[in-house]
């Protein structure tokens, strides 16, 4: 073969993987966007085991009387966030604490206000529980806003 046919097939076989990487890429973006939904991806009650976990901790926290959590609630709500795909953990935790309507017009998630916690520190302890010291899987998640009026 000469040294030009080796240069052009070199190339093209190049181009090949260039291409099929860039789809494989651009494949799996487009599956976590679509599918990082209620009702898809993430289940129409995201995450009890968070929810119970936020609640108890907003009962104890500003009350070194009270025991801690137990370790049971805060390992069902872990095991939750790590079952969903990494791509869907904020969305869900976001979807917990704020609330979402569906395509179908449902109401789902959104925690109210519970003894200890109003909705703002709700917010922030469900963005919070991607760190070391709750559920640490790797990544936080930003501080959620808005949500469903």
């Amino acid at each position: 073969m000469t040294t030009s046919k080796k240069k052009l097939v070199s190339s093209v076989v190049l181009l090949a993987a260039v291409i099929l990487l860039a789809a494989t890429a651009a494949a799996e973006g487009a599956d976590d966007y679509g599918e990082c939904r209620v009702g898809k991806k993430i289940p129409y009650n995201p995450l009890p085991g968070c929810r119970e976990y936020i609640t108890r901790w907003c009962a104890v926290r500003n009350d070194p009387k009270k025991q801690l959590v137990p370790d049971e609630v805060k390992r069902r709500c872990c095991g939750e966030v790590s079952e969903l795909p990494k791509g869907c953990r904020c969305d869900a935790l976001g979807i917990l604490a704020n609330g979402v309507i569906t395509e179908e017009g449902v109401k789902v998630g959104r925690m109210e206000a519970v003894p200890g916690c109003d909705r703002e520190t709700i917010a922030f302890l469900a963005s919070d529980l991607m760190e070391i010291r709750h559920c640490y899987i790797g990544y936080s998640c930003p501080l959620f806003g808005g949500g469903m009026d």
